[in-house]
């Protein structure tokens, strides 16, 4: 849902929890990992307001997994984070889908105390969606991908997987 005050193509700032991960292949048009697209799904979605109060705008919303995000580490189902983010889309419909550039991103509802790192490269986070998603849940898997970040892992000393399991 839009509220009155929000317009398209304008930078807002944002709080939600983290519902988990996915990768988005939407713009594959065969097997090519190269174009596979890390992304956080959030649910409740709240926007700050002129009367800085946070009011709820959509149940659930897609988030680019960018290097801002991947710079707080590895997240956690119900964690809640605050970001700025632009609307990119003047339909309201649309709004889970048209969140874009996040920015000035913190967790604000921590639940982990350790934290283990989350790769920078697009790629490497792909293969770490793929592993903590597993390959039985209908979203795209590559044991390439997932061999690849687990090389990372081994490389830096990190555990691999999820910091939860």
């Amino acid at each position: 849902m839009y509220l009155p005050f929000m317009r398209y193509n304008h930078r807002y700032t944002f709080k939600a929890d983290i519902d988990g991960f996915k990768v988005n292949d939407e713009y594959a048009s065969s097997i090519d990992e190269d174009l596979y697209k890390p992304v956080v799904t959030l649910e409740n979605v709240y926007c700050l307001d002129p009367d800085d109060k946070f009011k709820l705008v959509a149940i659930g919303a897609d988030l680019n997994y960018g290097k801002q995000l991947a710079q707080l580490g590895q997240l956690a189902k119900g964690e809640t984070i605050q970001f700025n983010a632009r609307i990119v889309s003047p339909w309201a419909h649309k709004l889970q889908e048209d969140l874009r550039n996040p920015t000035k991103v913190s967790i604000i509802k921590p639940l982990m105390k350790e934290r283990y790192p989350v790769p920078d490269n697009e790629k490497l986070r792909v293969g770490y969606i793929m592993e903590v998603n597993g390959s039985m849940n209908g979203q795209p898997y590559s044991s390439d991908l997932v061999q690849q970040y687990d090389d990372w892992c081994d490389t830096y000393g990190y555990k691999k997987g999820f910091a939860t399991d």
